[in-house]
């Protein structure tokens, strides 16, 4: 183990018996930290691992790691023993925090009374903002499944316009009818666009707004909703919450 994670370890106050159970394992440098981020964030790290200690610990090693391979890639050329301390640490955690609150209590929230004074706190750091979107993309986009059904579509621009938006509203003191969650999707036939709504979907689940999709026709409502049952999978949509809607 190298002095660099030697110092992550001492400021992190991780375990002697899980410095040791990492080094054994391969992770002994900054840079071989960074290549195991995946495993870690995938909990496939401490599977693989077999560590004795108990979960809740192994949990919240895994959370510290987490925050500073974070850290790190804001930072790939900083000196790790003079620019990452127990402070920094907190300071991240702390704006994660925030930014984990924000995005259950507000994003996607109208007419809230603290609204102002939320997006303006989110606002105050641009590095805050992006990792608030870039949060909610993880979250959103964590089906392999529905990775894989969206092709070609350029989800990242999409949600960042998307997430960008919802925060607007949040921001928004005048209430102005103008500033609705609407979406419009359109192309010609069999051009993907029930992917583009199997994403919106998830959005809409993570953001906990109610999602109502218009189509023409009983036949073209039903094949949609087994679509969107199929995208659903690995998304916090549950099938059981999507629903084909009475004939008007």
């Amino acid at each position: 183990m190298d002095e660099d994670i030697r110092h992550i370890c001492d400021e992190l106050l991780l375990p002697r018996l899980f410095r040791k159970e990492t080094e054994e394992f391969g992770i002994c440098t900054a840079e071989s930290l960074m290549a195991a981020k995946e495993g870690i964030k995938t909990e496939k790290f401490f599977r693989d691992m077999k560590s004795v200690l108990a979960e809740k610990d192994l949990n919240l090693a895994r959370e510290k790691l987490l925050v500073v391979i974070e850290w790190r890639e804001k930072n790939p050329d900083a000196n790790i023993i003079e620019m990452f301390s127990e402070k920094v640490y907190n300071d991240i955690r702390l704006s994660a925090d925030f930014v984990d609150d924000y995005i259950k209590t507000a994003l996607g929230k109208s007419n809230l009374k603290e609204g102002g004074q939320l997006y303006r706190d989110m606002e105050e750091e641009d590095l805050m903002l992006m990792s608030m979107i870039d949060k909610c993309k993880d979250i959103i986009m964590e089906s392999n499944h529905l990775r894989s059904a969206v092709g070609n579509f350029d989800y990242h621009s999409f949600l960042d316009k998307t997430i960008r938006h919802f925060h607007s509203l949040v921001g928004n003191e005048s209430g102005a009818l103008e500033m609705e969650k609407l979406f419009i999707v359109a192309g010609r036939t069999q051009a993907g666009k029930s992917a583009v709504k199997g994403v919106i979907q998830s959005l809409c689940g993570l953001l906990r707004i109610p999602l109502i999709i218009l189509t023409n026709g009983v036949g073209e409502s039903i094949d949609l909703h087994a679509k969107l049952v199929d995208l659903s999978a690995g998304t916090l949509v549950k099938k059981e919450h999507i629903i084909v809607g009475k004939s008007f």
